[in-house]
């Protein structure tokens, strides 16, 4: 909810396949934020192995190659996972190995050929409607679940690669600056307080940002802001705060900080929560005015005003629903807006809402919850209060 951003560590042995895990989340990055859908899981991580191979040139992209580690699972195991069990089974019994690389093989079918591609847009549309997922996929494809069985087979034997040519493009300005010559990396500490940092690295983070703040940098005393508001001294916070006012009073980024210090402060003590959250609610706001792109700062208000006994209005529905607009591939901001809906009794936009989360791979925690808030949308079910959601809390202090 604080930050979207990607980390790949290039000192790991890849043998030249350094971009591929970045090219599969940003896969997921890309789905989610212009083409959410109830796409099943084996479909969600194939799609993303499908394209994680991408080679980019001016004069063509390259796509649907293999990588080393889903091929040598194909071609070494003479045990394959039932196409079954990876369609429609409990994917906590399937291993990792056979899922991803059946998932991959299977998606590669679909893209190779435009009929097999429209099946699966149906197959989709079916899934939104909440048809049974093996009649769907037999009446969308024209095969029953065991028929990819011996079909994956047979195309893995001669995969096809694509390759779609292209214009050479004019190239962008680019500026390569290297960051930190003493191991600090000011942006992998931000991406860190993004997080919920395991015990014992609080304090480890809090000691590099306040290098990085040492030198006066405008980015470092963010840095260093944040870092007080979270693990350190909300007095020492409040002192940078003053500072970035003062330098830039139309930045939206001093705000939202300074709307992070009341709600730290509001939860830390429970007597002083209802007049730190009204402060939080102010500086939010102030923040999404000068940036109304600023989803965390719609975010941060909904926390701030949900202690109030009238949380549950339209207008804050519809802040939490702009928050998902805007960076729909968060899942916490979902999760957040699907209880007005279900509430509200606006079950069909809570179960598009929830759909696209049902299936998560690498969320169980949350998959489970959308599944629940989906099965309650499709019967047309209100949630019990102990149910809504509650907003997660930023790490304490050790």
């Amino acid at each position: 909810p604080d930050g979207i951003f990607a980390v790949v560590d290039e000192n790991r042995s890849w043998r030249g396949h350094e971009n591929d895990t970045l090219f599969h989340e940003y896969a997921h990055h890309f789905m989610m934020q212009y083409h959410p859908a109830p796409y099943p899981a084996w479909y969600v991580e194939g799609f993303a192995d499908f394209v994680m191979t991408a080679v980019i040139r001016p004069e063509w992209v390259e796509f649907g190659n293999t990588h080393p580690i889903r091929s040598s699972w194909l071609t070494g195991s003479t045990d394959w996972t039932p196409y079954e069990e990876i369609l429609f089974g409990d994917l906590r019994r399937v291993g990792a190995g056979p899922f991803y690389a059946q998932s991959w093989l299977l998606v590669h079918y679909i893209m190779a050929d435009e009929s097999r591609r429209a099946a699966f847009r149906r197959y989709v549309e079916a899934l939104a409607r909440g048809e049974e997922p093996r009649s769907a996929f037999t009446a969308a494809f024209g095969m029953d679940a065991a028929a990819p069985d011996r079909t994956m087979r047979q195309y893995a034997r001669r995969i096809p690669l694509h390759r779609i040519d292209r214009r050479r493009p004019e190239p962008p300005p680019i500026a390569i600056q290297r960051l930190d010559e003493a191991g600090l990396n000011p942006p992998l500490v931000e991406a860190a307080m993004m997080l919920d940092l395991p015990r014992g690295q609080a304090g480890r983070v809090l000691s590099r940002a306040r290098r990085a703040g040492g030198d006066g940098d405008p980015f470092g005393t963010r840095l260093h802001a944040r870092a007080e508001i979270l693990f350190g001294d909300l007095a020492a916070a409040d002192r940078l705060l003053d500072g970035m006012s003062a330098a830039s009073p139309w930045h939206p980024q001093p705000h939202y900080l300074r709307g992070l210090r009341h709600l730290v402060a509001g939860r830390r003590d429970p007597a002083a929560r209802s007049e730190q959250f009204q402060l939080a609610q102010r500086q939010f706001a102030r923040a999404f005015r000068q940036d109304p792109n600023h989803y965390s700062a719609l975010f941060r208000y909904s926390e701030a005003v949900s202690i109030g006994d009238d949380f549950l209005t339209e207008n804050n529905q519809n802040i939490l629903l702009l928050a998902v607009s805007l960076a729909p591939q968060v899942e916490e901001i979902r999760l957040a807006a699907a209880p007005f809906l279900l509430l509200g009794a606006q079950y069909e936009q809570a179960e598009a809402l929830l759909l696209p989360l049902s299936a998560s791979m690498h969320r169980p925690d949350s998959g489970g919850t959308a599944a629940e808030w989906l099965r309650l949308a499709r019967a047309r079910e209100r949630p019990g209060d102990a149910q809504v959601f509650k907003f997660p809390d930023q790490p304490e202090p050790e």
